[in-house]
Order: structure tokens, then C-alpha cells, then sequence
């Protein structure tokens, strides 16, 4: 469980990378299309709409993810959200020795939560990049109609 949750850890930082570096190149190349085309309205726009789209994607990949109000039976804390002001000490305390005499639970838990976080952080990358591979053209045909 250990390794999975190293590798999770380590899958999840590739997803944020990849994600904030298509971001940056997607700006990049949008705000220079900006700049220099005086296209035809109809293809400066469409490839102004579609690498925003792009952008939304990266941004949504990008964004931390929360599970608010739910709180799965790991007989201790799993991860981050389940560590509230409102346990206090003492019932930290508790929950964390409830995990210490079966620490499966809350491992298995986090693995799960995790998962989840990155498969639907590689879907929002992959729809960005799909959404960035529309826009090149259109911004190709944009310049060269200009």
C-alpha cells in the first residue's frame, strides 16, 4: 500500500506539471495570436474560443479537489479533509489511535481518494490537450488568411 500511495503521490504531481506547463504554453501562444493576427473575425475567434477552452481544461486539472460533507467509515483519518478544527485534539487523538490498531483502513481509504483525484486530472489534461490540438490549426489558418 505504501508503494502505491508513493507512486499516487508522484502521479499526482506529473498531472499538476503537465497541466500547469500546457497552460503556460497555451497562453503563450494565444496572447502572441492576439497581438499579430488581423484575421477574419470568424477564424481569430474560433481559435481564441477553443484555446480558452483549452485553457479552462488546464485550469480544472490544475484546481485542488475537495470532497466536502463526505467523510468515508476509514476508522481514522484518510486524508487531509477528514482532519477538522472540530475534532480537537482529543478526538484526533482517537481517531488516529482507532487507525493505529488497524491501519489498513485509512491507507486504503487515501489510496482510493487519491485515484479518483488523478484519473480526473488526467481527463481534464487530456481534454485540454485535445482542445489545444483544435486550436492550432485554426490558428494557423487564422494567420495565414491575416
Amino acid at each position: 500500500m505504501e508503494r502505491f500511495m508513493t507512486a499516487n503521490r508522484a502521479e499526482l504531481g506529473r498531472a499538476d506539471t503537465k497541466a500547469a506547463v500546457l497552460l503556460g504554453a497555451t497562453g503563450a501562444v494565444l496572447g502572441a495570436f492576439i497581438t499579430v493576427s488581423s484575421s477574419p473575425e470568424i477564424l481569430r475567434w474560433s481559435a481564441v474560443v477553443t484555446s480558452l477552452l483549452a485553457v479552462l481544461c488546464f485550469v480544472c486539472a490544475i484546481m485542488p479537489r475537495h470532497r466536502a460533507g463526505r467523510r468515508d467509515d476509514a476508522g481514522g483519518p484518510a486524508y487531509f479533509g477528514h482532519i477538522t478544527p472540530e475534532m480537537g485534539t482529543q478526538g484526533l487523538n482517537r481517531a488516529f489511535e482507532r487507525a493505529s490498531r488497524d491501519p489498513a483502513g485509512p491507507l486504503l481509504i487515501s489510496l482510493v481518494v487519491t485515484s479518483d483525484i488523478i484519473r480526473k486530472k488526467y481527463r481534464w489534461v487530456e481534454r485540454g490537450t485535445l482542445m489545444l490540438v483544435a486550436a492550432l490549426p485554426q490558428f494557423a489558418a487564422a494567420l495565414y488568411a491575416a
